[in-house]
């Protein structure tokens, strides 16, 4: 429970969400009644379920997709390779990790995209953990494909929500989970 931290309203908050500084998050929340249609992945793009062995392929995608994010400023773990495998190995850890709702995407053989999900315990939510998608590989709905993937997985294991939290700077991400159905309902102030 060490790596557990409390926000302002004493809500205990996973690994991924330890700002270095203050920063306020939008809890986005999307019902999971009508899903998307399952597009497939644009032509040269593979998909692979997680395992444990590609957690250092994970955290690669993960280290170059934040590379230009403005999430830059609150989590320096995302500044490092090192850093993000940390992040990855605390998300794999945390006992709601779905490793049904988690992949990997590929490009030929680069890693170009990927998604962690996990189940909210005792509850039926499922919360996105974290989207990432390399800059070269954005505006071909990969990411939008993966968290397709992700909400049926969410629906298929009887969920009825899913959740994510947003850094409020993070515009790109913001509208990237507007334009999938998720809605801003409420903020949190992190200290």
């Amino acid at each position: 429970m060490d790596s557990l931290q409390k926000t302002r309203t004493g809500n205990i908050i996973g690994p991924w969400d330890r700002p270095d500084t203050s920063v306020v998050r939008f809890a986005m929340r999307r019902s999971l009644d009508i899903l998307p249609h399952d597009r497939p992945l644009p032509f040269g793009y593979r998909i692979e379920p997680w395992c444990e062995p590609m957690l250092p392929a994970y955290a690669a995608v993960l280290a170059v997709a934040f590379s230009d994010s403005s999430d830059l400023d609150f989590y320096n773990r995302l500044s490092s390779r090192e850093g993000c495998r940390e992040i990855m190995l605390d998300l794999v850890n945390n006992p709601g990790f779905m490793s049904g709702g988690s992949w990997l995407v590929f490009f030929n053989r680069e890693p170009a995209a990927m998604i962690i999900s996990s189940r909210e315990p005792g509850k039926d939510k499922g919360c996105v953990e974290v989207v990432a998608v390399a800059p070269r590989h954005r505006r071909v709905k990969v990411g939008s494909h993966l968290v397709g993937k992700a909400l049926w997985a969410f629906r298929d294991r009887r969920l009825s929500e899913v959740h994510c939290g947003v850094n409020r700077p993070n515009r790109n991400a913001v509208r990237f989970f507007r334009s999938l159905g998720f809605q801003a309902k409420g903020s949190e102030e992190f200290l």
